[in-house]
């Protein structure tokens, strides 16, 4: 019994790491003829044609981001998100404190020379 209960714990710590370690998740509506991809096929950036909630992890700190429609949301070319133009306020993390971002800002996912990710918003 031991040794499945400690299989299942780690099943279930698996899951939570692949979950919690995906990039970012979402479904994006663009308005047609809008749509521009990278060379390699993955979308680069559109002009959304309704609300987009955009979940993405950057330094093992979940963030919901809600991306405004009749605005660009921009990828890089192996489909991270990049950033869009907030639909709402949210709050966000900088290292201990946390900051935030107003409705209208503009959120932007960067990295470091360190390749550290950084979420920053700006008007």
């Amino acid at each position: 019994m031991k040794t499945y209960s400690k299989l299942v714990i780690y099943l279930l710590g698996t899951l939570a790491w692949n979950l919690l370690s995906t990039p970012a998740e979402a479904s994006v509506v663009c308005k047609s003829g809008t749509i521009v991809n990278h060379a390699n096929g993955q979308l680069d950036n559109c002009i959304l044609a309704k609300n987009l909630t955009v979940q993405v992890v950057v330094n093992n700190v979940t963030a919901t981001v809600p991306c405004k429609a009749n605005d660009y949301v921009t990828f890089t070319g192996k489909g991270m998100f990049q950033n869009c133009r907030l639909s709402e306020k949210i709050q966000i993390l900088y290292g201990n404190s946390a900051g935030t971002c107003e409705k209208e800002m503009m959120v932007h996912i960067s990295k470091d020379a360190n390749d550290k990710q950084y979420l920053s918003c700006r008007y």
